[in-house]
């Protein structure tokens, strides 16, 4: 039989096999190519064997089928790997598997082969799960893959380098190379900080020098401006008030010091209040200056 190629979708569901001689409807082992997605669930007792299919150009979905063989020996790309609750059947490792978006893994995992189920993965954008129903499961060469930057998040139940611990979220270590470059970063970082620091604080002292220049320009403008002011305004004579018309107007003096034309003083006049009348003797009679007074 021709090696057969799938422009679309593979969905296989529902299928039982209830003869011990069956022979499946599927010929599954010629498929090398699927151009969207594979699907499997529900089945039972079926050998979905894809041992020539090397490219899925969607997603791989396997999920509750019961007493199945899977066989993935050839597959290397594929977008989205989903093998999950799959009873009384084990998940196979993936010898050839190099890309993928995204692996999810809820089972029971065959650890014939060692720890390592992905043992050429080159890169996963997306999420590593891994769920494993037995606890003979080690998670240590995921780890790997995860601290050398192949995997992008990993979370694993298994142990951990024959630990027991387990694994959740491992965080990685960096590599020499990711240290050299966050180094540099930070010194470029401070660099750049302190210089700009620098420039500010120059710039600052520049602006406070201008700033006090235009003060003492505004200041000694004032000061000029005042001087000004000063000199251009000449006192008034208070000695000499003109009118309108320009005819000087006389004051008047103290009423003690008016003088009639002639230069004759005028007395003034005290306020009433200040004036007294004198007693006046009696006068004598004229012509009897020796006349004695009788008593």
């Amino acid at each position: 039989m021709n090696d057969l190629q799938i422009n679309d979708s593979l969905i296989i569901e529902n299928c039982q096999n209830d003869t011990p001689d069956y022979v499946p409807i599927y010929a599954t082992t010629t498929i090398y190519s699927i151009g969207n997605n594979l699907q499997a669930r529900n089945n039972s007792g079926r050998e979905l064997d894809f041992r020539q299919l090397t490219t899925v150009t969607g997603d791989i979905s396997i999920y509750k089928n019961t007493d199945c063989t899977f066989n993935f020996n050839q597959l290397s790309d594929v977008a989205t790997l989903s093998l999950v609750d799959n009873v009384n059947t084990t998940i196979p490792w993936f010898p050839w598997l190099q890309r993928a978006s995204n692996i999810y893994i809820r089972g029971y995992i065959d650890t014939s082969p060692g720890p390592n189920i992905f043992p050429v993965l080159t890169a996963v954008s997306g999420n590593v799960t891994i769920e494993a129903w037995n606890d003979d499961f080690n998670c240590s060469k995921l780890v790997d893959q995860y601290q050398n930057n192949i995997i992008h998040y990993l979370a694993c139940n298994g142990t951990n380098n024959g630990t027991g611990s387990n694994t959740d979220n491992a965080s990685p270590e960096l590599s020499q190379g990711t240290w050299a470059g966050i180094g540099v970063g930070i010194g470029v970082f401070v660099i750049g900080t302190v210089f700009g620091l620098v420039l500010l604080l120059l710039r600052l002292k520049r602006w406070k020098k201008d700033l006090i220049e235009r003060i003492r320009q505004q200041e000694a403008q004032q000061e000029h401006r005042r001087d000004s002011l000063e000199m251009d305004q000449e006192p008034p004579n208070l000695n000499l008030l003109l009118e309108s018309d320009g005819t000087g107007i006389i004051r008047e003096k103290p009423d003690d010091h008016l003088r009639e034309a002639g230069d004759t003083a005028i007395i003034a006049e005290h306020p009433d209040d200040h004036i007294r009348e004198l007693p006046v003797p009696p006068a004598e009679l004229e012509g009897m200056p020796d006349t004695e007074r009788r008593t």
